[in-house]
């Protein structure tokens, strides 16, 4: 008895497995087919791939499959590098200022300009060399850097620089900065801050005072009327740019919102 029973479960356990692997193999096959494209595109078999870097050309296609062609590339594009003056490969922002491009890197800023790099860094008077966000200011024309180690303002080529320690900014580790007006905001790893440059003064956001889960926050915009903060937990915006800390907070339709009783002029 225990012998027909177990040659029934041998025979049942090897069509499952038959099964698998003819839906496998069925599988492999649809992945491993020819790729075609519609009768009315430009990609052709002898199609060649362009390294726009060096304008150089590289056949494509060279085996038996003239039916699966190389991506096309789009647009005029132009590298840059250290080989080129670029203070360092590892970029994290960029900004266009005018005639110049303003490059916020690992070992400082990059400003190219008149087709030549020229770098600042801590030995010109940056906070510090990295530097991860970049804004300038439509009222006076300054540069705001936000770095790793506090926020700089570049004025008249002079390096003015705010830190915990200094001027009360929320933390030194800044991940976005906006200039709205003459105030300046900043989204950074203890909070979000607002800088008045008349004043001299900071506003800092933080759990205390806002609906966020910590204080971590790591962008921030204005539009509409409105400032709006990515932040740890949700996004937050402030109806109303002039404030102070004190107010009301409300959570619609799924997004942190706030609401101050108190202004400011």
């Amino acid at each position: 008895m225990k012998t027909i029973m177990l040659k029934t479960a041998k025979r049942k356990y090897s069509k499952i497995t038959v099964i698998a692997v003819l839906i496998f193999g069925i599988g492999l096959l649809g992945f491993t087919g020819k790729v075609r494209y519609p009768a009315d595109s430009n990609i052709s078999g002898k199609s060649k791939i362009i390294n726009i870097e060096t304008k150089a050309s590289f056949p494509e296609n060279k085996g038996n499959n003239t039916d699966i062609s190389p991506m096309p590339v789009y647009g005029n594009w132009r590298n840059f590098s250290t080989e080129d003056g670029l203070s360092d490969d590892h970029t994290y922002c960029v900004k266009i200022d005018g005639e110049r491009v303003l490059v916020g890197t690992h070992e400082g800023l990059a400003v190219y300009e008149e087709g030549k790099w020229k770098t600042y860094t801590t030995t010109d008077g940056l906070a510090h060399n990295g530097i991860i966000a970049i804004d300038v200011s439509e009222q006076t024309g300054d540069v705001w850097l936000g770095t790793m180690g506090g926020l700089s303002r570049w004025s008249g080529g002079i390096f003015e620089n705010f830190t915990q320690m200094n001027s009360g900014m929320p933390n030194d580790l800044i991940y976005s900065v906006i200039c709205d007006g003459k105030d300046v905001w900043v989204a950074t790893g203890g909070g979000a801050g607002r800088f008045d440059t008349f004043t001299k003064q900071w506003n800092i956001f933080t759990e205390k005072n806002a609906p966020m889960h910590e204080p971590w926050t790591y962008g921030i915009c204005e539009g509409d009327g409105k400032i709006f903060i990515a932040a740890w937990g949700g996004v937050l915006w402030n109806t109303q740019r002039k404030l102070k800390n004190s107010g009301i907070m409300s959570i619609r339709m799924g997004i942190w919102k706030l609401t101050f009783s108190q202004m400011m002029v």
